[in-house]
Order: C-alpha cells, then sequence, then structure tokens
C-alpha cells in the first residue's frame, strides 16, 4: 500500500476548451431537436392531414424494414432468429395505419 499521494496530471486549457465547447454544442444541438419536435406537435395539432401523413410514413417505414428483414431471411443473409422482432413490428404497422385510418380530414 502506497502512502504517498502522487501528484495528478494537470488538465491543459485546451482540452477543457474544447471539453466545454462540446458539451455546449451538444447541448444546443439537444435544444434544437427538442424545439423541432415541439413545432411538430403543434402543426399535428392544427393540420389533420399532416397528421395522417405522418402516421402513414412511419407505417410504411416499419413495412419496408420488416419486408426486407424477410427478404434477407429467405435468401438466407440473415439467421432465423432475425424475425423475433417481426411481431413487434407488425403491431407497430397495425397501429399506425389505425390511427391514420381515425384521423378525420376535413374536407377543402
Amino acid at each position: 500500500m502506497n502512502l504517498v499521494s502522487v501528484a495528478s496530471p494537470s488538465i491543459s486549457p485546451a482540452t477543457l476548451l474544447t471539453t466545454v465547447l462540446g458539451i455546449l454544442g451538444f447541448c444546443a444541438f439537444l435544444a434544437w431537436i427538442m424545439w423541432r419536435a415541439f413545432r411538430q406537435v403543434e402543426r399535428e395539432e392544427r393540420d389533420a392531414s399532416y397528421l395522417r401523413r405522418r402516421l402513414m410514413r412511419w407505417a410504411y417505414f416499419y413495412s419496408a424494414s420488416a419486408l426486407i428483414v424477410i427478404v434477407l431471411v429467405v435468401t438466407g443473409k440473415e439467421p432465423k432468429e432475425s424475425l423475433i422482432g417481426l411481431p413487434i413490428a407488425a403491431l407497430l404497422i397495425w397501429t399506425f395505419w389505425r390511427s391514420a385510418r381515425n384521423v378525420k380530414v376535413p374536407p377543402e
């Protein structure tokens, strides 16, 4: 056991400045993402057709992902265990389609 304290290496000012600026930049990026999400939710509340398009886009995204995984398993490029998430994807696809169908879009 060593009872003598060893001096820790000092941090250079450039490293400290880079760390602080990196954290500030990352926080600004997260704030921008939250601001965009807030504006998006507000637009979805105002515009029903925008909400329907977004829900259908998510359904298409999950459908394409599920189809790609199925094709890769059938061709043998991926193992059968890759299909374990397919029921969850199917549930999400069904939920998004049902939600998009239930959105009432007023006639123009």
